[in-house]
């Protein structure tokens, strides 16, 4: 099955491969035909901080054009988030690899007779490439980039070195007849009222910790190992930060898996255990009621960009062509490696940094 699922892969790319040169759009222009109830797909298939880092993008489609209808492929790596997008999107599609799914999947798109269809990824990616022509759109638009004969339009792919990725995706509103410049690009993440009084209890369960203390959040979390600061780094961290300004209240936050790692880091250091998460959803309105942010984890940096909180974020930067994916719209301070783990950042670096924060945003108790 699987070598027959390859070999249906590379005809989808061959055939794909060979659509003539698509329109490239540098400036504002509404070169799209847009009907009132006009379809259109969006491909995020990717990994959870690329949904959000796109979240804008769909805000701004819904404000320009409430009529149409927006929908969504994610796939199982991402479809956690889902519910950044559900103001926006009237059905969540679910890419998966095997060749039943695909062909399943091609079923849906095509029931749905979407017109346009847009590739937010700024990287060739064959399974967007295979997803536009099953997809059957008249338009197939995206960025500049190695496979653009899969287009009917593209725009110009930024300097990835000193662009940010959430301005180098604005640009597919180009075409839309919309100037991203005029637009509000942070991202979006979506919380009820209950959503929040439900956050707020969890942060109560610790009867010592005083209301009017500003609350810190660590999210010890990372995609891997190898993108997490460790135990006893952390809490080097958190015992220089907490004891310089001791009225800001530490929580400790992780994903389930590390649930353990964080109660231990929690426990020496001094600071509050917060009881693990049963949802992204759920681990998201809690930090949004932090006033300072901590981590390694790249997924809670766009979630800062959401809620516009300080945050101190731990980067692997050993690609020199692209730049980080920075939090957006917000104070924030990088400590970065270049070469090795996040966990060879020597701690001092990030209490440094910590402290220009706080300084910075107004977190210091005046005497």
């Amino acid at each position: 099955m699987k070598r027959l699922e390859l070999a249906v892969r590379r005809a989808f790319h061959r055939i794909t491969g060979q659509r003539s040169q698509p329109i490239l759009v540098e400036d504002v222009a509404p070169l799209l035909v847009i009907r009132p109830d006009i379809r259109i797909l969006l491909l995020r298939q990717d990994r959870i901080g690329d949904v959000l880092v796109s979240t804008s993008l769909f805000a701004i489609l819904q404000k320009h054009f409430p009529t149409a209808r927006l929908d969504v492929v994610l796939s199982s790596n991402n479809i956690a988030v889902q519910h950044a997008l559900k103001p926006y999107v009237t059905t969540i599609h679910v890419y998966k690899k095997s060749l039943l799914s695909i062909l399943r999947l091609r079923t849906a798109l095509r029931a749905q007779h979407y017109d346009i269809v847009i590739d937010l990824t700024d990287n060739a990616s064959a399974t967007s490439a295979l997803l536009m022509n099953i997809s059957h759109a008249r338009y197939r638009l995206g960025i500049e980039k190695e496979n653009s004969g899969v287009y009917t339009h593209v725009v110009r792919r930024a300097d990835r070195r000193t662009v940010h990725i959430v301005e180098r995706m604005a640009a597919l509103l180009l075409p839309f007849g919309i100037d991203p410049h005029q637009e509000d690009l942070r991202p979006r993440y979506p919380r009820s009222a209950d959503d929040v009084k439900r956050a707020v209890e969890v942060f109560q369960l610790d009867k010592d910790v005083s209301t009017s203390s500003p609350r810190a959040i660590a999210h010890i979390s990372g995609s891997d190992v190898t993108r997490m600061y460790g135990v006893e780094n952390t809490i080097t961290v958190l015992n220089h930060i907490m004891s310089a300004y001791p009225h800001i209240a530490w929580y400790v936050s992780s994903a389930p898996q590390h649930a353990e790692m964080a109660s231990e880091v929690a426990q020496r250091a001094g600071a509050v255990i917060l009881p693990p998460s049963t949802s992204f959803h759920e681990a998201a309105c809690r930090l949004s009621l932090a006033d300072l942010v901590f981590t390694p984890d790249t997924s809670i940096v766009h979630l800062t960009s959401a809620f516009n909180i300080p945050s101190v974020v731990l980067f692997m930067h050993d690609n020199p062509d692209l730049m980080p994916w920075y939090p957006w719209g917000t104070e924030y301070e990088a400590c970065e490696a270049q070469t090795g783990t996040i966990a060879d950042i020597p701690p001092m670096d990030v209490v440094a940094a910590l402290s220009r924060l706080i300084q910075r945003t107004g977190l210091v108790r005046s005497s």
